[in-house]
């Protein structure tokens, strides 16, 4: 399925339908006639230009009225509620007063104003919606527009007037102008922050100890020397001088160095990311182009090789920088996208910054403070977590921040602050809250993502927890714990180098990114110093694999401060040090393991390792994006059973490949949709939908099996959908069940596939008996059918057109020798498969997913549960039992997408339930299980326990005689 071109297709033609805004831009002078001025000057200049090479000058004096008159330019304010005004504004440094900007209607009464701070010195923006902000009725148009002067004199520029349909949903306030906008989830309350009072709490440090993380920051960046002649830090260093000569060559494009004769820099217009990127065809050009390609090369260039001329480029690009808006409390529209991109300009500063005139420094510190959000540190909020986007890109960017304070109390008060944030951002977080959850999973938009996003974070958080450690501002030991944990678990969910794909978001074909990590590693060993044998231990494992890994070179040797700047020669003397405190290689942590927070169950040995992922009431589906960005991934949570096969080199994700057809991901059920549906629908943003169902359980506390279990239910496009699946993994075999598959779609029918292989080593091996590259698949039910196109097999269950309670069991062998035997003589109970529950028996454990509460299970030890839960129950001899059980209700809110949770919701706390079970015959029990009880009556046990967060529990039982 060539699912990407068509993608892209579909996305050119819907880009092509769209409108564009005609933006005023005052390039020719026909463009005044709809202006009018009362008591002042207009004219149109080019002394000050936002696009083009021209603009609207207006010389005012007190009292000074200018209006635009337009209704042909204001028809947008009678069609939509989210329309609204865009404008570039350059004062020229007036007296600080208010600006009015006032709207009338065609019966020449009011409709809305909005007030505008002057009294600053470049560009500024406004973006703002006229009903949301301004109080306009909506069934009111807008045909008039009237700028109402202060009683002072000065002179304004205004460019690229819009009065847009749509003003772009991340648009924020600042210093200059108030919105009425409530919802911070995704453009955060910046004002808020930048108004914060400083705390007076203070923890002590001498300046000594302040510098000890100051010299630890400067030497990350420039290195020390030591190690010299370590693999990878002289490939990082001979990269880095390529950096800094292509760095030059982008400058020599667009750092001049000239000034006007008013002092004010000679440079084209400059923009944030979410502005948009053309104006009536003409590109325009990004802050983050200098960020990311000029600014680290310069500071370079400058400190490593002395070029004096490199540090004056500088102080144009800041000066530059300044006059086009990027200012304390410019908000430039919007910068929530900005912080991804300006770590050029963080670093930069942070190592020049006493190579800066004092008013320069004042200025630039003061634009730190407010595009770091600093202010953030000063106003927590009770609950622990964060959003990892922040953390990744601002974390560091703030600690640059408290160290440049030169008042010595007040950045105390700072750095006392930025230990207590990163401490709150790094607990154990709540609902869908950012970062790190209870099972270690990592959240970003409300899920696990472990491509991107949560691992810089982390990652960023590892580096803090080192720069601050031996100091008085060190992490605390929960902190320190919990990150070490986080990474313990991503090491261990990761097949090789590869995360599972059903955590990769929107970025399909990024699995393989361990290798990017390997630093945070190194960070918490130097912490400890090595202390941690275990994370010590992993940590060399990484290490092995990428020091024969081209990615990793690629990945050291190509030096960019784009999303971060990582890789520095520091950090590669960072991870030189930690490796030389490995010892002897130990073998790696095999099993198994259930994140509920993820959906997720993993289980591995050293040949193979499988993980199986689903939705739920609590997990959304997929995420999709623009361009090429997972666009067919609908399927890949409907019980996704991944392998990576290390024996042969085989896996069976290949979503990198044209011929990978989505329809048929393995081991998930789903309906065989046409390219136009599977495909992610822009419009209805039909992506990140739960389901009402909350058993998603996963059982991993016994030895030698482990469980997976699912109650599907689509109810955003086909309320008819269901199944019930469960996965059985034992050393030899994969046992996968399903049942109550439903559907009432006349026109695509329902699939459960086994495999598709690419290498078009798939095929039929007997009656019953299926191989791919690396597995044998005993079909025990179900109608099987094999679907060949070139060198892709795909072999799947066909349920039909309109299925009803359709079900099927098959074996998944990892040794394709026993396939004729298992099939004669399966070595599985299947001893119930329908609605009420799934349960199998095989040597001394019985494993069971019970989808219902207070039913009677005749013949099984567990009775009754009153609610459902899985359990593995293993018989251990001589009347002692192991009970590992996982009850996956979270209790918290819910709704149909992530998009409708509140912040109230995501931060919900999930609740806790007391668990009954009821078992036949008189047991007690033995060992540690602190908060569980037994109670016996009639020669029946009732165990009761606390359950939350869907969390393992193992209960050690004897039987009473």
């Amino acid at each position: 399925m060539k699912c990407k071109l068509l993608y892209i297709l579909c996305l050119m033609l819907f880009v092509s339908t769209m409108s564009h805004a005609q933006v005023l831009s005052f390039e020719n002078a026909s463009e005044l006639s709809d202006w009018k001025c009362d008591n002042g000057r207009l004219a149109i200049s080019s002394e000050r230009y936002k696009f083009g090479s021209y603009s609207l000058k207006i010389d005012w004096q007190p009292g000074t009225r200018v209006s635009f008159e337009s209704p042909e330019k204001f028809k947008s304010t009678l069609t939509s509620k989210h329309c609204g005004i865009t404008v570039w504004f350059y004062d020229e440094g007036s007296q600080p007063a208010d600006l009015n900007l006032i709207f009338y209607g065609a019966n020449g009464k009011e409709v809305c104003r909005m007030p505008y701070h002057l009294g600053f010195k470049g560009w500024r923006a406004l973006w703002a919606k006229f009903c949301q902000d301004m109080g306009k009725k909506i069934r009111l148009g807008v045909t008039k527009m009237v700028l109402e002067f202060p009683q002072t004199t000065g002179t304004l520029y205004v460019d690229m007037l819009d009065f847009p349909e749509i003003v772009n949903w991340k648009y924020m306030e600042d210093l200059h102008y108030n919105t009425s906008r409530t919802d911070f989830r995704f453009s955060p309350d910046i004002v808020k922050y930048r108004q914060a009072v400083p705390s007076q709490d203070m923890i002590e440090a001498s300046d000594a100890q302040i510098k000890v993380i100051e010299d630890k920051l400067g030497n990350w960046c420039l290195g020390t020397g030591k190690f010299s002649k370590d693999k990878f830090v002289r490939m990082r260093t001979s990269a880095e001088k390529d950096f800094i000569l292509m760095g030059l060559e982008v400058a020599d494009k667009y750092v001049s160095n000239e000034y006007n004769d008013d002092g004010t820099p000679v440079g084209e217009p400059l923009f944030t990311l979410d502005g948009p990127s053309r104006v009536d065809g003409t590109r325009l050009s990004m802050f983050c182009t200098i960020n990311e390609r000029v600014l680290i090369p310069l500071t370079l260039d400058y400190l490593k090789n002395g070029n004096k001329e490199s540090l004056e480029r500088i102080k144009y690009i800041y000066d530059w920088f300044n006059d086009q808006g990027w200012a304390d409390g410019s908000s430039m529209g919007t910068i929530a996208l900005e912080k991804l991109r300006s770590a050029g300009y963080f670093y930069s500063y942070h190592l020049v910054r006493n190579h800066l005139p004092e008013d320069m420094l004042a200025r630039q510190r003061a634009a730190m403070n407010w595009f770091t959000m600093f202010g953030n540190c000063y106003v927590l909020n009770d609950r622990s977590g964060a959003n990892a986007d922040d953390l990744r890109s601002l974390a560091e960017a703030k600690l640059i921040y408290a160290l440049s304070i030169e008042d010595p109390q007040q950045k105390r008060f700072a750095l006392t602050a930025f230990k207590r944030y990163m401490d709150k951002a790094l607990g154990i977080a709540n609902g869908t809250e950012g970062m790190i959850k209870d099972d270690y999973s990592g959240y970003h938009h409300c899920t696990a993502y472990n491509n991107a996003y949560y691992p810089n974070a982390m990652y960023a958080c590892a580096k803090i927890a080192w720069l601050l450690s031996g100091t008085p501002y060190a992490l605390s030991e929960e902190s320190v714990s919990n990150i070490k944990n986080a990474l313990k678990t991503y090491h261990f969910f990761c097949a090789g180098l590869e995360i599972p794909a059903g955590t990769v978001g929107r970025f399909h074909q990024s699995q393989k990114v361990l290798h990017k990590f390997l630093p945070s590693y190194a960070y918490m060993v130097l912490c400890e110093k090595g202390q941690d044998k275990e994370l010590l231990a992993i940590f060399g494992d990484i290490l092995t694999k990428v020091s024969r890994d081209k990615d990793w070179v690629k990945y050291v040797t190509d030096v960019n401060s784009v999303l971060s700047y990582t890789t520095t020669v520091g950090e590669m003397e960072a991870i030189a040090e930690a490796a030389s405190m490995v010892g002897e290689q130990t073998p790696m942590k095999t099993g198994s393991l259930f994140m509920p927070y993820s959906g997720l169950l993993i289980s591995k040995d050293n040949d193979i390792h499988f993980n199986v992922k689903g939705r739920s009431r609590y997990i959304w589906d997929y995420e999709s994006g623009a361009d090429h960005e997972n666009p067919c991934g609908r399927w890949i949570s409907n019980g996704h059973l991944e392998f990576f096969d290390f024996r042969n080199g085989n896996r069976s994700f290949n979503s990198s490949s044209d011929f990978f057809d989505w329809n048929y991901i393995p081991g998930t059920t789903s309906k065989v949709l046409p390219i136009e549906q599977l495909l992610y629908n822009k419009k209805t943003i039909d992506h990140r939908n739960y389901s009402d169902q909350s058993f998603l359980a996963g059982v991993h506390g016994a030895e030698n099996v482990s469980m997976f279990s699912v109650k599907l239910h689509d109810i955003y496009q086909d309320t008819s959908f269901r199944a019930d699946k469960s996965y059985f993994f034992f050393k030899d075999m994969v046992v996968c069940l399903g049942s109550g598959i439903c559907s009432q779609d006349r026109s695509n029918s329902v699939t459960t596939t086994m495999f598709q292989d690419l290498s078009s080593a798939g095929k039929r091996k007997a009656d019953g008996i299926y191989e791919d590259a690396s597995f044998a698949y005993v079909v025990k039910e179900g109608d099987v059918r094999l679907s060949k196109e070139g060198k892709r097999v795909v072999a799947y269950i066909d349920h039909g057109e309109i299925p009803h309670n359709a079900g099927y069991e098959y074996y998944l062998l990892k040794d394709k020798g026993i396939a004729t035997s298992v099939a004669k003589n399966i070595p599985v109970h299947v001893l119930k498969k329908d609605s009420e529950a799934h349960i199998i028996g095989r040597d001394n454990a019985v494993c069971a997913a019970l989808f219902r509460e207070n039913v009677f299970f005749d013949g099984m030890l567990v009775e009754s549960v009153n609610i459902p839960l899985a359990y593995i129950l293993e018989d251990k001899g001589e009347g002692i039992y192991r009970l590992s059980l996982c009850e996956p209700d979270m209790r918290r809110a819910w709704k149909l997408n992530m998009n409708h949770l509140s912040p109230n919701d995501v931060a919900e706390e999930e609740k806790p339930f007391e668990t009954v079970l009821l078992l036949d015959g008189r047991f007690e029990i033995t060992g540690v299980s602190s908060g569980v009880s037994a109670t016996i009556e009639n020669d029946k046990t009732r165990i009761t326990l606390t359950t939350v967060r869907a969390r393992n529990y193992v209960i050690e039982l004897k039987e009473i005689k």
